[in-house]
């Protein structure tokens, strides 16, 4: 913060929250571009940065190279602006309820009425708002994963760590168990026998909930060459075509951006739902199979 202040600019300090929220933000308050500071999946030793443009979509490969050159060889100061010309901070109040809000309102509302969910949260940026969502729209949540320290982000617990979240769902006899990774653009699913279900088969089961909504724009979805061809035959059967990109969330969301498609995503838990978000958002995946699965009367096998 005080480095970007001291270059110019303003800054908007939102507080802990989920990436996607900080790409849907940036976007809706019309910023220049949005910083995440996390560790995502890792220990919170390999903290870094996600850096999104003013569309909320992450940057270029291009671009990134462009910016660490400049922290590996050094920036001169010789144009640094004077004192009138130095930028604010500002403590933005709202960032999270503009997030619930809209995740929220792109199912519906009190639609997980009668559900009952363990939710993991990997003691990270979720840590709140996952459960306080999945309550707002009605399910019963049992929450874990929910004290952060700054140091226990995905330390023996959510996605990369399913195994809380499957003795959970078997003690408490729930519906299902999601788990986040550390900045909860990524969630993992188990069902109501405690057991993980394959990423692929939340994607396939998105698919066919999208295409049956008429929202699968093309019949068309994008994920990597680490997804299973079971998936890739099972969709043609029900008129879906498959792109197939190399492994990494961004260059799913490249080419659904190039070919306008609305649905892809990754069987480590990145799900894009294109028309909605610009970037994986694990919460809004959980809350759009938890309302096909509430609407339909489902379980996840």
């Amino acid at each position: 913060t005080s480095g970007l202040v001291s270059q110019g600019m303003d800054v908007l300090l939102v507080g802990p929250l989920p990436t996607p929220a900080v790409a849907h933000l940036t976007k809706s308050m019309g910023c220049c571009a949005g910083i995440m500071l996390t560790a995502s999946h890792n220990p919170s030793d390999d903290n870094g940065l996600k850096i999104f443009g003013h569309d909320g979509f992450k940057l270029s490969d291009d671009l990134e190279t462009q910016i660490e050159a400049h922290v590996l060889e050094g920036v001169s100061q010789d144009e640094a602006p004077l004192s009138d010309g130095i930028g604010k901070a500002y403590r933005v109040e709202d960032g999270k309820g503009r997030y619930i809000e809209y995740v929220k309102g792109i199912v519906g509302s009190r639609n997980l009425e009668g559900m009952k969910v363990v939710v993991d949260a990997a003691h990270g940026a979720g840590y709140h708002l996952g459960p306080l969502i999945l309550e707002e729209m009605g399910a019963e949540v049992i929450a874990t994963g929910t004290s952060p320290n700054g140091l226990n982000i995905n330390e023996d617990c959510g996605a990369l760590y399913p195994g809380t979240t499957e003795a959970l769902v078997k003690m408490h006899g729930a519906d299902v168990g999601v788990a986040f990774d550390g900045d909860a653009d990524r969630v993992i699913f188990v069902d109501h026998t405690g057991t993980r279900v394959s990423g692929d088969r939340i994607l396939a089961l998105s698919a066919l909930g999208l295409k049956a909504e008429g929202k699968l724009h093309l019949d068309t979805m994008v994920v990597t060459s680490m997804t299973n061809l079971g998936l890739i035959d099972g969709l043609k059967e029900h008129g879906i075509k498959v792109e197939i990109t190399g492994v990494g969330d961004r260059l799913v969301i490249e080419r659904m951006r190039t070919h306008s498609y609305v649905f892809g995503g990754e069987n480590s838990g990145h799900v894009i739902f294109g028309e909605h978000s610009t970037t994986g958002d694990g919460i809004l995946t959980a809350l759009k199979v938890l309302s096909w699965m509430n609407e339909k009367s489902l379980t996840l096998v």
